[in-house]
């Protein structure tokens, strides 16, 4: 025998043992056993050479039931070894027919050997082998392994028993249920107890990990088996280290997407040795599994993220990135530091103090592995993502370069992917990584990565990356001129990932947003079309979402592709997309867009109406949508109506007012309030029907809660400015807010605190309340108008100062009170000053207006106008070309009745201010025009001789002839020119303005004729004699003393008269006497009655008629300061005795006089008041009724001049004149 054996190794011919395998003879036998034991040594050796002589098929014929056992065990032995890692072998072991022989010899009645070597050679055939798992596993080898664990098996034998059902049940679910159902699991449970050895321990494990991998089913039972306390002891520092590993990788598969098990795991105590098994002594294969396992526990978990942070983890895992030489450490401590850092702002600023940025950017360097730098570009983003200071330090630690650098092609595209999420991550609401990208050259490999050869997950973070790029305005035109566009739409196209057709329609969004240039490029490079097909029912609802943003960027403030997309189609998919199956995320998407589709564009507000847009929409205020989606309802129904009564009234007969003014309600989001209120407005502007509506939906006290101080100033904004539409032209909207209690809250909000759009606003509506008369004391005594006022500052931004200036406008018409107080608040010189050229013109239209009416109020508001220089503006006003008709006719207006003011006319020194009116004396110009610059003019020329001789060598006298000659005017404004003419005569020496005059007054010369007063010379004024100041006082006082005792006397004959009446004792007649003394007294009676004779013929030697021409020929202030008292006295007896006869100047002659002298007299009382600035004063402080103001003393005279052919005296010149030819 032992001759026979050498000769074999001798030998050692494949070929030889294959033939001693051959003999049958039971005498061989030995020989046989010889040859399978030099086999198995060959096998060791080179498997496939043993297999390839053809041994196999020999040796599956020696497991037949009569072939001895010790045969047995040598030829199962050749077979494990010739299966053993090699896959083309299993399959030839298994096409032998091996199977069923060796799952035979798994029966009780075998040998131990033989068992323990068939079980280890099944083990060996299965490895890796799916199908030779499936045909052991029919062969019935399971339930005779699952045998062979019992306790009563020798350890040995339990150990191969557990390596061939680990190795059967590798990732085959049939097979971990079938080894399951056999009751393998609580023997394997068994087997981890502390009294079995680590040998066993370890095997028993593994076939755990394989029973539950993937396996929730499994996953239960062996948790309810116990397991998961035998396996957290076996973590503990006494086990052998590969007892360690193998439990720590039971522990990952056990937990893995079982929320439960990994709660239990960590109950049981397992974070601790795990965590200790991160540390330096630990092997690292050890290290790497307890990463792994760590990792699981905290996957989609932030319980156990923040139990593994507690543990201390953190600072192990960090140091584990600087184990240069363990490559797979590294990448299993990045993976579970993104986990860690994974939606947990805490942890984050934890791993980032640990010191992990600096690490993780290292390994992103080119001599690292690819999946290492994959890892660690996913564990940066994790650490930044949604967390700015983080962001920061990354960027700070170099990771921006470092990323950009993994675009490159040459790069695996899965680390390209990590890169460009990181990068993605970076960029969100952070201008400085932003601008730190494109200055590293960011723009040009991430469009790069945009190209159809790119993989869709790659394209899909590019996109996004570059979508968040662009979000600033500054990097839209590189992304554009970089060649983003074209990629990005072709990224829209049917044929790409939804994905990507997100992302690609998000970097659109972000490219056009705001930008004309970009909108106008993608929509040449064909976006639209594959845009609205995108919206189509059978589009992911997040592609549809990002779709509906894209095109509303793309239609805002662009008419052109306003029309283009909805002639593409758009509008009746986003209408469906406002149903109640969409998901709301889409469909405020969808009402976005749709709104921005019709904001200011008739005809798509015509379509979306006819698309049946408008009930959906209505549909979704209600209280059951969610209150973002009801706010873009609202803003797409306040579009849709916008300027439009169709659509106004079809929004308000599908119900959609009571449902906004219920969004005005305390319980709605401030951005919801805003919104309805903003449609409220829409709806009701210049629209009474649905001004009425509103108001009767309740909307006016909803609307004025949300005045108070708490309420957001955009709510405010859009509260006041729904008030403010309600009211418009409404009268009964406007008692109903006052008697809600309007004004006070919006003259809160016209304080300097409050933003300029809500005061612009609240200004507007006072302005529509004051335009009600009744309202206009309630707005003034709420103290409106100092607020006001003060916003006519410069500081204030113009739309505000308009507003101010509408409501003081709509207060101080036709109101004195308020006209007063205006003044009293200082307004007049800020609104003089609003008529400079900086000033928008409908503004100056509304100050002009307010001017006219304060002015009418009083001499003291006058001059306060004129002191603030509002000539000068006013003439500017109405020589500017841009200057509308109603304006420039209220600013002459204006300057009429400043100039009526002998105050105001005092203070005019030069003329120089309003020559350019000069341009307006035309012809061909509108009588009013003409009419108020005559009147304007003849005021001016009231004020001194010099001012008429500024007018004089300005042309005025030669341009007022060419008009008067030019053509016929209606009787006003020929009255205003004559009057000009006139009071230019002093300065005017030409004979053709002579005999113009003589012409215009009706006075045409005659030989023979007398001549005209105003032919004749000029009188000095010097024949007038003095006055003795002293002396007149004296005699004024004596003329009032003998006034005295003739009114005492009247009354005393009135007394008399009575006690005579008494005194008859009851006589019927009365005697001769009597009827005398009767007689006298009524003869006494009438003549005291009758007008005193030749009374104006009187005046001449009057002495205050005296006094009257002494002050007409010296400047009027002088002589009221001078004489005062004198003055005085004289203007009210001329006065009084000027309103008893200026009644009656019909009268064609006055006792003793002519009917010419009589009204040239009065002419010089008119003109002697008109110049005296104390006549107003004067009239008020006697009140009067008697005394009538100079206005109608002065258009009284006027008209009965130009009746009677008499020459007008329009200057105290002419007066003098007048009363010396007198």
């Amino acid at each position: 025998m032992a001759g026979k054996e050498d000769l074999y190794n001798q030998t050692g011919n494949i070929e030889i043992l294959c033939n001693i395998l051959r003999i049958s003879h039971t005498s061989e036998l030995d020989d046989k056993s010889i040859g399978a034991r030099k086999l198995k040594a060959l096998a060791l050796k080179d498997s496939t050479k043993v297999a390839d002589a053809g041994a196999i098929p020999h040796l599956v014929a020696l497991l037949s039931a009569d072939t001895p056992s010790v045969i047995h065990e040598d030829v199962v032995d050749v077979l494990g070894y010739i299966a053993l890692r090699n896959y083309v072998n299993q399959g030839k072991v298994a096409a032998a027919g091996a199977i069923p022989p060796m799952v035979a010899l798994l029966s009780a009645r075998t040998p131990a050997s033989v068992l323990e070597a068939t079980a280890c050679a099944l083990g060996n055939i299965v490895a890796m082998n799916p199908d030779n798992q499936d045909k052991v596993a029919s062969a019935g080898a399971i339930p005779s392994l699952v045998s062979l664990l019992s306790a009563c098996t020798p350890a040995h034998l339990q150990t191969i028993s557990a390596f061939a059902l680990g190795h059967l049940s590798f990732n085959n679910y049939i097979n971990q249920v079938m080894v399951a159902s056999a009751g393998a699991i609580p023997l394997l449970v068994a087997l981890l107890s502390a009294t079995t050895s680590a040998h066993v321990q370890d095997k028993a494990a593994k076939v755990l990990s394989n029973l539950v991998a993937n396996n929730s089913e499994n996953q239960e039972k062996v948790a309810s088996a116990g397991a998961i306390s035998s396996l957290v002891v076996l973590l503990s520092a006494s086990s052998p280290a590969h007892v360690q590993n193998t439990t720590a990788n039971v522990l990952v598969h056990l937990v893995d997407n079982n929320p439960e098990n990994q709660e239990k795991v960590v109950s049981a105590g397992a974070l601790p040795p795990l965590v200790a098994l991160l540390s330096a002594h630990t092997p690292p294969l050890v290290q790497e599994r307890a990463v792994v396992a760590l990792g699981y526990l905290i996957d989609n978990h932030p319980g156990n993220q923040v139990k593994v942070a507690s543990a201390g983890a953190i600072p192990l895992l960090v140091a584990l990135l600087s184990a240069s030489n363990q490559t797979s450490v590294q990448v299993e401590a990045a993976k579970v530091l993104a986990n860690l850092a994974a939606d947990s702002p805490v942890n984050q600023e934890k791993l980032a103090s640990a010191g992990a940025i600096p690490p993780l950017v290292v390994l992103l360097s080119a001599s690292t592995p690819a999946y290492v730098k994959e890892m660690a570009a996913n564990a940066l983003g994790h650490l930044a993502q949604d967390n700015l200071g983080n962001q920061c330090k990354v960027a700070s630690a170099g990771a921006i370069p470092a990323l950009l650098a993994l675009l490159s092609s040459s790069t695996p595209v899965d680390v390209q992917k990590e890169a460009a999420s990181a990068l993605a991550i970076l960029v969100p609401n952070n201008t400085g990584n932003q601008g730190k990208m494109v200055s590293a050259g960011a723009i040009t490999p991430l469009v790069a990565l945009l190209s159809a050869s790119t993989r869709a997950d790659v394209q899909q973070f590019a996109a996004h990356t570059l979508a968040y790029l662009i979000n600033n305005i500054r990097n839209q035109g590189k992304v554009a001129d970089a060649g983003a566009i074209p990629p990005l739409v072709a990224l829209l196209s049917a044929s790409t990932a939804a994905r990507v057709q997100e992302q690609a329609a998000f970097a659109l969004e972000q490219l056009i947003d705001n930008n004309p240039d970009n909108q106008g490029k993608v929509v040449s490079a064909g976006a639209i079309p594959p845009l609205v097909a995108l919206l189509s029912a059978n589009t992911p609802a997040q592609v549809q979402n990002k779709t509906a943003r894209a095109l509303k960027a793309l239609v805002s403030g662009n008419i052109v592709n306003q029309g283009q997309v909805a002639s593409a189609g758009a509008i009746p998919p986003l209408v469906a997309l406002l149903s109640a199956s969409t998901p709301a995320h889409v469909q405020d998407k969808a009402a976005g867009a749709l709104a921005s589709i019709v904001c200011n564009n008739p005809d798509n507000q015509g379509k979306a109406a006819s698309a049946s847009a408008i009930p959906p929409l209505v549909v979704l205020l209600s209280s059951s949508t969610p209150a973002h989606v009801q706010g873009k309802a609202a803003v797409a129904l306040a579009y849709l109506v916008d300027r439009n009564p169709d659509t106004q009234g079809k929004v308000a007969s599908a119900g959609a007012i009571p449902p906004l003014v219920v969004l005005l309600s305390a319980s709605a989001p401030a951005y919801v309030k805003q919104m309805a209120a903003y449609a409220l407005w829409h709806l009701a502007q210049d629209n009474p029907g649905n001004q009425c509506k509103v108001a009767s939906a309740g909307a006016i006290p909803a609307l004025l809660a949300l005045l108070s101080a708490s309420t957001p100033a955009d709510v405010q904004k859009e509260a006041a400015s729904t008030l403010a539409s309600l009211v418009s032209n409404n009268t009964d909207n406007q008692g109903k807010m006052v008697s809600a209690g309007a004004i006070t809250p919006l003259v809160a909000l016209l304080s300097a605190s409050t933003p300029a759009d809500v005061q612009q606003f609240a200004a507007y509506t006072l302005a529509h309340l004051a335009n009600n008369i009744r309202n206009q004391g309630k707005v003034a005594d709420a103290g409106a108008i100092p607020p006001l006022v003060a916003l006519l500052s410069a500081s204030t931004a113009a739309r505000v100062q308009e507003q101010a200036v509408r409501a003081l406008a709509k207060l101080v018409t036709n109101n004195p009170d308020n006209q007063a107080k205006v003044a009293s608040a200082d307004g007049i010189p800020p609104l003089v000053a609003l008529l400079s050229n900086s000033t928008p013109a409908n503004v100056k239209g509304t100050v002009v207006e307010s001017l006219k009416h304060i002015a009418n109020c009083s001499s003291r508001n006058r001059t306060i106008m004129a002191a603030a220089d509002v000539f000068t503006l006013l003439v500017g006003l109405m020589t500017d070309s841009r200057t509308t008709h109603p304006v420039f006719s209220t600013a002459l207006l204006t300057v009429e009745a400043l100039l009526s003011d002998p105050r105001v006319r005092v203070m005019v020194t030069s003329v120089s201010t309003f020559l350019p009116l000069m341009a307006l004396l035309q012809a061909d110009y509108f009588d009013p025009v003409l009419h108020g610059t005559a009147s304007v003019f003849s005021r001016l020329a009231f004020v001194s001789p010099s001012v008429r001789r500024e007018l004089a060598a300005a042309g005025i006298i030669l341009l007022l002839m060419a008009v008067r000659a030019a053509r016929s005017y209606p009787p006003q404004v020929q009255e205003q020119l004559d009057m000009l003419h006139v009071s230019l005569r002093d300065v005017c020496s030409c004979r053709d303005c002579v005999s113009n005059s003589k012409r215009v007054n009706g006075q045409t010369s005659h030989e023979g004729s007398s001549t005209s007063m105003l032919e004749r010379p000029m009188i000095n004024t010097s024949a007038v004699e003095p006055v003795d100041s002293d002396k007149l006082m004296q005699e004024l006082l004596e003329e009032e003393e003998r006034e005295k005792a003739m009114r005492e006397t009247k009354a005393k004959a009135k007394r008399e008269k009575k006690e005579r009446k008494k005194g008859k004792k009851g006589k019927k007649g009365k005697s001769k006497e009597e009827q005398l003394a009767a007689d006298q007294m009524s003869e006494g009676r009438n003549v005291a009655n009758r007008p005193v004779p030749n009374r104006i013929s009187a005046w001449k030697n009057n002495l205050a008629f005296k006094l009257i021409l002494d002050t007409l020929s010296k400047p009027i202030q002088q002589a009221v300061l001078t004489h005062t008292y004198m003055a005085t006295k004289a203007f009210k007896y001329l006065a009084s005795t000027f309103a008893e006869t200026a009644g009656n100047l019909e009268m064609e002659s006055v006792q003793g006089e002519s009917n010419t002298s009589m009204p040239t007299f009065l002419n010089i009382i008119v003109i002697g008041l008109s110049s005296w600035p104390e006549y107003d004063g004067f009239r008020d402080s006697y009140h009067s009724a008697d005394i009538p103001d100079f206005p109608t003393l002065q258009r009284k005279m006027t008209n009965y001049n130009l009746d009677k052919k008499i020459p007008t005296i329009s200057s105290p010149e002419e007066t003098e004149m007048a009363a010396a030819a007198y």
